[in-house]
């Protein structure tokens, strides 16, 4: 996962939040979960119903529902979760470039800020015993190296939480100026 975003100012409205790339190394490999984390002036907000976009299609990967979300308040610190429902999985061969996309509002006053970034949050990196993570606790980037013979979400044993990626922290800082 690599950062693809220039700086950006801040201004209310929908805005790309984060711009980033997730590449593999050759074969193909699947995701099902980001988890960003946002820092923030906290009179500044992001609506429920931010979206996680294909950048060069605009195709929403997916929308965050309401519960998925605590940017929508005055709090500096709140988290963005995005987890592709009913056992959907993104595949990426090569590279593909998203886009977090919401709605920023609040007071945006001079030098305030959001600044949203995907980290290494795993206590421990799986090793590669390719253990079932998928959904589990506060693991910031479940992958896999679809390697299982019937590979899916659910039951195979390929999936993965940051173990191999090398590219953290991945953050970008939007300011009003």
């Amino acid at each position: 996962i690599t950062l693809d975003t220039k700086g950006e100012k801040l201004v209310a409205g929908n805005r790309t939040l984060l711009k980033f790339k997730v590449s593999s190394n050759g074969d193909a490999i699947a995701w099902n979960k980001i988890i960003i984390g946002v820092t923030k002036t906290a009179a500044n907000t992001i609506a429920d119903g931010a979206r996680l976009v294909d950048s060069a299609t605009q195709t929403v990967v997916a929308t965050l529902a309401a519960g998925d979300s605590d940017c929508e308040g005055a709090a500096a610190t709140c988290t963005m979760t995005v987890l592709l429902a009913g056992g959907a999985e993104e595949q990426v061969s090569g590279e593909k470039t998203y886009e977090l996309k919401g709605t920023v509002g609040g007071t945006l006053a001079l030098n305030s800020y959001i600044a949203p970034q995907i980290s290494n949050t795993a206590v421990a990196k799986a090793t590669n015993t390719n253990a079932v993570i998928t959904g589990v606790g506060t693991n910031s980037f479940v992958w896999s190296d679809i390697s299982a013979q019937a590979h899916d979400v659910a039951t195979t044993a390929d999936w993965t939480n940051e173990f191999l990626v090398k590219t953290f922290p991945v953050s970008q800082t939007l300011t009003v100026k």
